[in-house]
């Protein structure tokens, strides 16, 4: 049989090879795997796991994601809670507005409304309107409305209702310069009754005040040379039918102005003038003087205002007026200084050295020229005037000096120049017989002029002059005196001093003011070692101070008006000191008192005021009790 029959017969299906039966062993492939299989089954050792989740993992995820879902469901309705209830509030939805006349006339009384609205669902809370305007309006007193101070007010409105409006009605005056702009602005502010958080809504009105209710008027020269004098007039009048109380006019110089003087005389500094009430159809005239100096074809700009002061402290103007000085050229200059200096304060007794400078600036030659120095002063002695050249006018208190004098002034050639000096004293005694007669200025203006300087039309005639002033210094005296017999406190002890022994005395301080008002004033001195403070003063209302570590003695005075010890009694204070002599005192004078130092500030002139005093001993000639003999030490029993 051939390999491939073979193979045939024993792979048929259904063949008798694998009918046939044969031994079974070990190796039986059908017992091994049988028994393989169930051995295993038995130990698991190919049993696969199971693909996916167990049935409790699933219950798990189950249960978790319906509870992130119950909480997204959750945070969703507060979302949306929110979203409704900040939907019900915007604040854009909330209006404030301002109506009113927006171009006005002083004084008037005006009326405007302030509309406010509420557009949201929900109510506002604790709402005001608060108002806030300048010093320049005036509101009326109004019901529900409250003066918080001189440029705020409020009204409380409370709650207003969601979808509610409402108006409030204020009336007031306006008080400003002619074209000013007033500004009136108003805030409501409040609170959401759905938050917490405060809200505000604003709103503003610009009103122009036309008119004044105070008439202002500055007159000024249109053209003046550089250093010469000019006068400025400041007209003032209430036209309004009401009264203004504590009215004051304050006046801004030009740059390069040099003030000299003024009627009447500023009440404050050289800008100020309280005018106090004007009464409806009052007012007045200031007349201000001084010098112009800078470049030609400047403007000078002069401004005066009326007004009152605010409660800040700031002026507050009704008015305001300005006027332009134009400076023109000269050909001729002139210039002059006292004692080497442009402006100064001088003292009673003092000689003033003047020296005045001139010149020609121009081109040509100017023939006949002529040179003037008019004074206005009450101090001067011209009893005692120095003049080399020129001539003076006792009447007029007028020096002039022409081409006789000064033979150059026939003809001042182009950049010729020259220097004219002369001295003049200070009264030592300053005649003071009232309360006005104070804040002495010694004032001159020289002028220079020739004939050739031309007078254009219609122009007054450019002539050049220089304006400068000297102030006096206020005379201030002190005395310390001393005296063992005093009326107002009574001493003690023997006459002469004996050592061992203690002996009281009084010292007098007096101050005489004679001119100027002073203010700071003080006097100080001291006690030597030894000496003692009493403690005993009069008069008791005096402010005396005594420093025991130091043996200081102060005696604040403060404001001294002109005229003290002169019009009236001096200011004068006394006090008790004491003190026991000691052995090599003996025939010898004690200090019962350092010298004393007056300081004060010269409120006219701003200068610091000082004068000292020699100390004080038991040589007192001042008092008529004490013997001639009785200011040496002696032993006691001699």
């Amino acid at each position: 049989m051939s390999l491939n029959d073979l193979n045939r017969k024993i792979y048929k299906e259904d063949s008798e090879i694998e009918k046939r039966e044969h031994e079974k062993d070990s190796f039986d492939p059908s017992i091994v795997s049988s028994s393989r299989d169930e051995e295993f089954k038995k130990e698991k050792f190919w049993e696969r796991e199971e693909k996916g989740l167990r049935p409790e993992q699933k219950q798990i995820i189950k249960k978790g994601i319906m509870a992130v879902g119950l909480v997204a469901a959750f945070v969703m309705l507060g979302v949306l809670v929110v979203k409704i209830k900040q939907s019900a509030f915007n604040e854009k939805r909330v209006k404030v507005t301002i109506e009113g006349p927006e171009v006005v006339d002083s004084t008037q009384t005006m009326s405007y409304r302030v509309k406010y609205e509420n557009d949201n669902r929900v109510d506002l809370k604790d709402a005001k309107l608060r108002f806030n305007y300048s010093e320049n309006f005036r509101p009326e007193d109004t019901l529900n409305f409250k003066h918080e101070n001189h440029a705020n007010g409020r009204i409380d409105l409370g709650n207003i209702d969601a979808r509610a409006r409402g108006e409030f009605e204020i009336k007031g005056k306006f008080y400003a310069p002619r074209d000013h702009t007033v500004y009136l602005n108003v805030t409501l502010s409040y609170v959401p009754s759905n938050l917490d958080s405060v809200f505000e809504a604003k709103t503003r009105l610009g009103v122009n005040v036309q008119t004044s209710p105070l008439f202002l008027e500055v007159v000024a020269p249109l053209e003046t040379s550089r250093g010469n004098q000019v006068e400025y007039v400041i007209d003032y009048r209430n036209i309004s039918d009401q009264s203004f109380d504590n009215l004051r006019i304050k006046v801004d110089y030009p740059e390069g102005f040099v003030f000299s003087s003024a009627d009447p005389h500023p009440s404050e500094g050289e800008v100020f003038w309280y005018l106090g009430t004007v009464n409806s159809r009052q007012g007045g005239k200031i007349r201000v003087t001084g010098s112009l100096n800078g470049d030609r074809g400047q403007q000078k700009i002069i401004q005066a205002s009326i007004g009152a002061i605010k409660e800040s402290g700031e002026f507050l103007a009704y008015n305001t007026r300005q006027e332009k000085t134009k400076l023109v050229g000269s050909p001729l200059f002139i210039s002059q200084e006292i004692n080497g200096l442009k402006n100064a304060n001088v003292n009673p007794g003092e000689t003033l050295y003047y020296t005045i400078d001139y010149r020609n600036d121009g081109n040509v030659g100017l023939r006949d020229v002529i040179i003037t120095v008019d004074f206005e002063s009450r101090v001067l002695d011209f009893s005692r005037l120095e003049l080399r050249s020129g001539s003076y006018d006792v009447f007029k208190n007028k020096f002039t000096w022409k081409a006789s004098d000064l033979p150059e002034l026939f003809n001042l050639a182009p950049g010729a120049k020259g220097k004219i000096s002369f001295s003049v004293p200070i009264l030592g005694q300053i005649p003071v017989k009232g309360e006005n007669d104070e804040n002495f200025r010694i004032i001159s203006v020289a002028s220079i002029d020739s004939p050739d300087i031309p007078n254009p039309l219609n122009a007054n005639k450019i002539v050049s002059s220089n304006r400068i002033e000297a102030k006096l210094n206020s005379r201030v005296v002190l005395q310390a005196l001393g005296y063992y017999k005093n009326e107002q406190i009574q001493n003690s002890g023997p006459l002469p001093p004996e050592v061992g022994k203690e002996t009281s005395y009084v010292i007098s301080w007096k101050v005489i003011n004679v001119s100027n008002d002073i203010s700071d004033t003080e006097v100080v001195s001291s006690l030597p070692s030894g000496v003692k403070w009493t403690g005993k003063f009069y008069p008791s209302q005096e402010s005396i101070f005594f420093n025991e570590r130091t043996n200081q003695i102060i005696w604040k005075i403060g404001n001294l008006k002109n005229g003290t010890g002169i019009l009236d009694s001096p200011r004068e204070v006394n006090f008790q000191i004491s003190f026991a002599p000691q052995e090599n005192q003996v025939g010898n004078t004690a200090v019962l008192l350092n010298p004393s130092v007056l300081k004060a500030r010269d409120i006219f002139t701003g200068a610091d005021v000082r004068v000292e005093t020699k100390e004080k001993t038991t040589n007192l000639p001042e008092d008529s009790f004490i013997s001639a003999t009785g200011y040496r030490i002696i032993r006691s029993g001699n």
